[in-house]
């Protein structure tokens, strides 16, 4: 099973720079969730802030979806 919330992330990175014409798109985990961090950044996020929320610290990735010109996959 492993590889596939990496895959999906990918898509949904590209279904939303695509069909929303997204410029940024952020992913919010808890600090103590290491695996959902190294997913998020296998697909390319970078870290962004952290924050506290009902007591639990958080963290914040961030990815631009800026087209690069000499690439047309994203």
């Amino acid at each position: 099973m492993k590889g596939y919330a990496s895959e999906a992330g990918k898509e949904v990175l590209q279904y939303c720079s695509k069909t929303f014409k997204l410029q940024k798109i952020f992913s919010y985990c808890n600090t103590d969730n290491i695996p959902s961090q190294k997913t998020i950044q296998r697909i390319g996020m970078d870290y962004y802030k952290t924050y506290i929320q009902d007591g639990r610290e958080k963290i914040v990735y961030a990815a631009s979806l800026k087209k690069n010109p000499h690439n047309h996959e994203m």
